[in-house]
């Protein structure tokens, strides 16, 4: 939802472009369980969303799939989150790969709509 509070500021303005695809997202902390979940992407569709991206929990994603709400899941660490964390990229190792594929799966059956997949450059 961050992305469109912008739009709220600016009431009947509507989007840029009549066909664009908008995305929205939410603070983590705004949906730790089911309902919570579900609250936050029917509002992101009263503001026009056309998918909800979602880096969390298969459960939630699964959650907002089945109230109809595409969502979007995320798998791998985002690089810029790398440099503020110390985390490294996850999947480098053989073993990481696995779980990581696992993982992606386990969102696809969930019911997201489309993946996000930030995989680590091998060197």
């Amino acid at each position: 939802m961050l992305a469109r509070k912008a739009d709220a500021a600016f009431p009947g303005k509507g989007r840029a472009v009549s066909d664009d695809f908008q995305k929205a997202a939410h603070e983590q902390i705004a949906a730790s369980d089911e309902s919570g979940a579900v609250r936050e992407g029917f509002a992101a569709t009263k503001f026009g969303a056309d998918e909800y991206y979602y880096a969390d929990s298969p459960r939630l994603v699964e959650a907002k799939s089945k109230e109809g709400i595409p969502v979007s899941g995320h798998v791998g660490c985002v690089p810029r989150q790398n440099t503020w964390t110390g985390a490294r990229s996850v999947g480098k190792t053989p073993d990481e790969a696995v779980e990581t594929h696992r993982f992606f799966k386990r969102l696809k059956i969930a019911g997201a709509a489309s993946l996000k997949w930030n995989s680590p450059r091998l060197r």
